[in-house]
């Protein structure tokens, strides 16, 4: 029973995943760029300890996902392999397959069922399970730099297996999804690192990446048989060259592709080689697989606007114009085939907008170009996240408030109920009154030793017993064994005459406290004074009068000593 509810929660869990994208929200995927200037995301397949990771080139111009097969060897470009045999998720098709990219760039092979996740820009998968995968055993310069497959991102117009497509597979899976969408924010070719290639964003737009309100929208062409290996078309408003040399303007009745797979942009020959006439220094220099290329100066000024109803996007020569060793070349070139009459945006047209498509079938779906914009910060607080703050800091300064009126209330009512005049509860001093205790002699200095109230335990008042002997022959406590904290039970009181008899002393000495605990060491002369015997203490001690003070932890008990004065005989 366990075992059968993590099964189903496992697939539920992998079924969210794959349709998080649309419903769930927009999935970012980090990208990188391989040594050939192709945009690349990494790409899991099969799981668990069985997982194969791989660096798949991302293409707009074909639906059916590609890896490299163990059987395709230098065929593929020596990169990393997808072994089959080491896959427990992976269950073979009776059906092969060719994918052909604009150009002539192939791959053939089987095709398999397979587990596959997306890396995310947080480390974790964006999984898509059960995905259609040509595996290849022969490619013309598919592969290679590193990057071992190619992820598909059209819809598979061209052989009409729409279902086999990463979009057709999510839209079957989320059928009240009414289209799949996915924006790109390519880093431009100038500002690129091997890790930093940009993101792309699954399941809609980010529109921190781009100006909202600019954005121009195309509608794709269905295929129509068109020599062209790409799964849809749009239609192109003109474009417009300036360099030192003037400007060059073509205007409407353009057909262009978008393909991200390609770092360059490629015009019909006749316009390519057009547009370098009127560059002074510009000559062809080669021909790759698929193009023509031109060398430029490498001073050369030149900039490049892409007309979509009505609005323009403008490249320039920090693009345009390219850096290899000592000499420089153009990037937009020319198709090799003369009978190529399409246009084809790559990514250095691409990595200056924001292009979002919206999907909805093999032939249905629309694309738009937007502006680009100064990313927002990844720590930048969204306008929720602001106003809760802005409410939970109003809510604990209200809080602070009642909580500050309710204690000075409460001290209020304390001091009512007990008035201090004006000192705080634990801090005011005894009222000075002579002991009823006290047996006076006349001059207010007592001639019997009554026994010291002491405090103990739980502070009731207990008669200290004096050591055997007088208390007059009991050495007093030198300084350094005095107790921190004197008897609070005792308050010396002086009578007139007794306060001037003390004054009269000229000494120096001040009264004495009694010490809670047994004298233990060093007594002072005994002096004799008005007929008084008057033990004087170290002349270290305070002269300053006594304070007893009571603490509110200890309340006060009756007063049952005498004055800590000690008078000797």
């Amino acid at each position: 029973m366990q075992l059968a509810i993590i099964l189903g929660l496992a697939t539920f869990v992998l079924a969210d995943e794959y349709s998080n994208a649309n419903a769930g929200g927009t999935v970012s995927i980090p990208l990188s760029v391989d040594g050939d200037g192709r945009y690349c995301a990494y790409v899991a397949m099969s799981g668990g300890a069985n997982k194969q990771n791989f660096t798949f080139g991302i293409t707009t111009s074909t639906g059916y996902t590609a890896v490299a097969g163990r059987a395709c060897g230098s065929g593929c470009g020596d990169v990393a392999s997808f072994d089959q045999s080491q896959s427990n998720t992976a269950t073979s098709l009776p059906t092969s397959q060719q994918i052909q990219l604009p150009g002539g760039n192939s791959a053939s092979g089987n095709l398999i069922r397979e587990d596959c996740a997306l890396r995310q820009a947080n480390q974790s998968y964006w999984n898509y399970p059960n995905q259609t995968i040509l595996v290849a055993n022969q490619s013309d310069s598919i592969f290679g730099s590193g990057t071992s497959g190619v992820l598909g991102l059209g819809t598979n117009a061209r052989s009409g297996q729409f279902g086999d497509s990463i979009v057709g597979k999510f839209l079957s899976l989320n059928p009240s999804e009414t289209n799949f969408t996915y924006g790109m924010a390519l880093t431009p070719p100038n500002a690129i690192s091997k890790d930093s290639g940009g993101v792309l964003h699954l399941g809609g737009s980010n529109d921190n990446y781009y100006q909202e309100p600019t954005v121009a929208w195309k509608n794709l062409l269905p295929y129509n048989g068109s020599a062209m290996d790409a799964d849809f078309q749009m239609d192109m408003d003109g474009w417009t060259a300036t360099s030192n040399a003037g400007t060059l303007t073509r205007e409407s009745g353009l057909i262009a592709i978008v393909d991200p797979y390609y770092s360059t942009t490629i015009f019909p020959q006749t316009e390519a080689t057009l547009l370098y006439s009127t560059i002074s220094g510009a000559s062809p220099v080669s021909d790759t697989s698929t193009s023509k290329v031109w060398s430029i100066p490498c001073d050369t000024r030149i900039s490049m606007a892409l007309h979509f109803g009505d609005q323009s996007f403008t490249i320039d020569q920090s693009v345009l114009v390219k850096r290899l060793g000592d000499r420089c070349y153009g990037t937009i070139e020319g198709w090799k085939d003369t009978a190529a009459s399409e246009y084809l945006l790559g990514s250095n047209f691409i990595s200056n907008t924001y292009m979002i498509l919206v999907l909805s079938g093999a032939n249905n779906g629309k694309i738009g170009f937007a502006k680009r914009t100064t990313v927002k910060s990844k720590n930048a607080l969204s306008t929720g996240a602001i106003i809760g703050i802005a409410v939970g800091g109003g809510a604990a300064v209200l809080l602070l408030a009642i909580l500050t009126a309710f204690c000075i209330r409460r001290r209020r009512q304390r001091k009512a109920a007990n008035p201090s005049n004006g000192k705080a509860e634990w801090d005011k001093e005894l009222p000075s009154t002579p002991s009823t205790d006290m047996n006076s002699t006349g001059n207010g200095v007592s001639s019997n030793h009554s026994h010291p109230t002491q405090w103990m335990g739980n502070y009731a008042p207990q008669p200290m017993a004096w050591p055997q002997g007088s208390p007059t022959q009991q050495p007093l406590l030198a300084p350094q064994d005095s107790p921190s904290l004197y008897t609070p039970s005792t308050q010396s009181s002086f009578t007139p005459a007794a306060r001037q008899s003390y004054i009269s002393m000229g000494n120096g000495a001040s009264p004495v406290l009694s010490s809670p605990n047994p004298p233990r060491s060093l007594h002072s002369p005994v002096s004799a004074h008005s007929g008084m015997s008057v033990h004087s203490p170290p002349p270290m001690y305070n002269t300053n009068p006594i304070r007893v003070v009571e603490r509110l932890s200890r309340p006060p008990a009756p007063v049952h000593g005498q004055s800590g004065l000690s008078g000797y005989p």
